[in-house]
Parts: structure tokens; sequence; C-alpha cells
């Protein structure tokens, strides 16, 4: 088969392949980024430290420069935090960043930390970022602000673990709006939570179970605003391996109008 992204100028795509080991398990994952077929610059980024068991996604807004800046600082102060817990008395912490006010659970402190950084950083400028991260350690826990989400395929079917900070599905809960009237409303570009664009921030997290065969996908908005999630569970059914299971995520969501970027981490658990 023809690699849907072969085409693609190297510099219009991250990509990042691999494996790591949690408990008795190999985690396999493989990551990829990409602008898109409208906008001029890649706002979404991704994180992954296999070493720590730890996949993020970060969608930056407020302009292009703003939110490409916004979703790399994102992730730089995930990375930062990482290596504060590792080694607190010789990390080195941004000016104006106290670890000591970071509650001890280590993704709401990562969250808190990456806000930290954001909100110094746009000092009244609009600016910031999504989050969503999963993180193998004794329990496996989600990470979750604004609108990027996880889902977990298990024996066939998806199943979509976060939940939208956004405003159409605030209206979705309330019973006003239905699932495919969310896709196309005019305001389903509003979060309603962001890192950086407040002083705190207040993250949804959650453990969940894992079983060997899972196969777990974080994705921005900008695979999910092209493809629903029938489209989505057709890609990942046609066993076409891990990589080109991503690479044929991104072809589809640019073959679908790309109006946005994409980023896609696939973690598959053997």
């Amino acid at each position: 088969m023809d690699n849907p992204i072969a085409d693609i100028k190297p510099q219009e795509i991250k990509r990042q392949t691999g494996e790591g080991q949690w408990q008795n398990h190999t985690l396999f994952f493989c990551a990829f980024s990409h602008r898109g077929m409208v906008r001029k610059a890649n706002e979404d980024d991704f994180l992954v430290l296999p070493d720590r068991g730890l996949f993020c996604v970060s969608d930056g807004m407020g302009g292009h420069e703003n939110g490409v800046i916004a979703s790399r600082m994102t992730l730089s102060g995930v990375e930062r935090y990482c290596s504060f817990m590792d080694d607190p008395e010789n990390a080195t912490l941004p000016p104006g960043v106290f670890v000591d006010k970071f509650p001890s659970e280590p993704l709401e402190g990562m969250a808190q930390f990456a806000n930290s950084m954001v909100h110094q950083e746009a000092a009244g400028k609009t600016m910031g970022a999504t989050l969503v991260g999963l993180y193998f350690q004794d329990l496996v826990k989600i990470v979750h602000v604004g609108d990027s989400r996880v889902y977990r395929m298990r024996q066939g079917v998806l199943e979509q673990l976060t939940e939208d900070h956004s405003f159409v599905n605030e209206l979705y809960v309330r019973g006003k709006i239905t699932k495919e009237e969310m896709r196309s409303h005019p305001r389903r570009n509003v979060i309603t939570k962001a890192i950086g664009t407040d002083s705190t921030v207040s993250p949804t997290l959650q453990n969940i179970d894992v079983a060997f065969g899972d196969l777990f996908l974080l994705c921005s908005d900008g695979l999910t605003g092209m493809l629903d999630d029938a489209a989505i569970t057709s890609i990942i059914s046609t066993g076409n391996g891990l990589t080109g299971i991503g690479e044929s995520l991104i072809d589809q969501a640019n073959s679908a109008g790309g109006k946005d970027n994409v980023t896609v981490i696939l973690v598959s658990v053997q």
C-alpha cells in the first residue's frame, strides 16, 4: 500500500515512533502532527516520553504565533515538571514559578506548572492551549484541559474517554443540541477551559483500566472536526499497522478538508 503522506514536505509533518515498557506490557506508539490544508502554521504539538510512559497532545490558540508558542510552552512545562519530579534539588524553574505551590498529584502538578508558564508568557495577550495526557504508571491516568481527546479502541469498539471542555458540549449535555449538531455549530471551536488563559486551571483527572490489546488514540480537534467516530473506527479497523493507521488518520482528515492542524498519537498495549 502506498504511504498516504509520502508526498507531504518533511517540514510540514512532525513524527515519532517507538516503544516503551509498562509493567509486563510493551507500549508501541506512533505520533504525527501536520498543519493541515488551510492553516499557515501548525499550532498543535505532541510530547512523547516513553521511558516515563507519558503521551501528550496540545493545541494552541491565540493566532498563528501565539498559538504555536502556547502549545510548545505547554508541553515544555509538562516536561520541565517531570524533570523537577526526578531531581527537585537541581531543577531550573522559570522566574516566578514556585513548585511548592503546586499539588502533589503529578498530573495536576504538570497542568498547573504548564499553566503558570503559559499565563506568564501571555502577559495579557490572547494565548492558551489544550492539554490531554495519558500517563502509564502504577495506575493509568488521563489529564485533560480543553477539547483535545483520548479514545480507547477495545475489541473493535471505539470509546471516547474524555469529555470536551467546550461550549457545544455543554449544550449537548443540557440536551440543547445533538451530537451531529455539535459538529456544525458556529461556536464549535469555543473551549471553556484552557492552559494559560487564567492564573490557575482545574484539569479533569481520571483513572482508567487497561487491558492487553487496547489501542489508545490521543488527538487534537483537527482530527475529530474532520472525521466522526465511525470514520475513525473504520480507519483503525483496517489492521494496517500502527504507523499506517496514524498516517491514514492524518491523510483522511486532510482529504476531508484539513481545515485545522491535526495531531494524533496512537499507543498500543501488547
